[in-house]
């Protein structure tokens, strides 16, 4: 399974409620295609820097999820039947692993050596 990012726009016709639940269709596709949804938001009003449909604002969401590469077609197929969707845009996401992660951490947390710093510097200085 591949990590992925959907974020996409509803269209601002609809209420809160009526987002939300738009929201949670969209979700039920992820573990239809047998995908694993990691973290999501709720659907948040925003200005839209130009117009859409003649819409200025619109609900933005944004959700990350692990699915099979070749059921991403399908996902993306079953966006654009829902016409509530202005926009939405899918991509590949990098998922950190927890050991580059912890190597991270190990190099903040080593100590510094001051002898062994003036000694590097004498001999570049020399």
């Amino acid at each position: 399974m591949k990590y992925y990012e959907l974020t996409y726009l509803i269209s601002p016709d609809l209420d809160e409620k009526e987002a939300k639940d738009l929201s949670e269709k969209i979700n039920g596709f992820i573990p239809e295609l047998t995908g694993i949804i990691k973290n999501n938001s709720e659907p948040e009003k925003k200005s839209l820097g130009y117009s859409i449909n003649e819409k200025s604002e619109a609900f933005l969401v944004s959700l990350n999820f692990s699915l099979e590469t070749d059921k991403v077609i399908e996902l993306e197929k079953k966006i654009k039947l829902e016409k509530e969707i202005l926009r939405h845009i899918i991509t590949r996401k990098e998922e950190r692993k927890k050991s580059e992660k912890i190597e991270k951490k190990e190099i903040r947390e080593k100590k510094v050596d001051l002898e062994g710093i003036d000694e590097k510097i004498d001999e570049i200085l020399s």
